[in-house]
């Protein structure tokens, strides 16, 4: 978990497997850092747009999964904070990878491309994703 709010004892993510981690920062470079100490050299990245955009701005994300379901809630929460994108000219683009029907829904597979043309964040320590398990699949 990343923030610097305490995570309340009976969470659920306390439920599932695994050690539960608390890194008490906002910063994407210092959490993954907290991480590489811990020998973690792929993780998982979950969250809500803020935490998404964050990561994306640094140039630490190196796969995207992003799943679509068929249906319309009208006006909401989008999946990524705001990138600074002002024109078309600055847009974030994905590579796509694959792309499959689970269930009723569809699931993109993709990695970013570097922003116009440049490489990708030196930082990559601990950066990876892994592809999801069991349902998630």
């Amino acid at each position: 978990m990343v923030g610097l709010r305490d995570l309340p004892p009976d969470a659920r993510v306390h439920q599932g497997p695994g050690e539960v981690a608390h890194l008490r920062t906002r910063d994407p470079q210092e959490a993954l850092a907290a991480l590489w100490d811990r020998g973690i050299r792929d993780c998982w990245l979950e969250g809500g747009p803020a935490l998404a955009a964050a990561f994306l701005s640094e140039g630490l994300i190196d796969e995207v999964y992003a799943y679509l379901a068929p249906a319309l809630l009208g006006s909401g929460r989008g999946a990524v904070g705001d990138l600074g994108i002002s024109s078309l000219v600055d847009i974030r683009r994905l590579s796509l990878i694959d792309v499959r029907t689970i269930g009723g829904d569809i699931r993109i597979h993709a990695s970013p491309l570097p922003a116009h043309g440049g490489t990708r964040h030196p930082c990559r320590a601990a950066a990876s994703s892994q592809e999801p398990s069991g349902q998630e699949r």
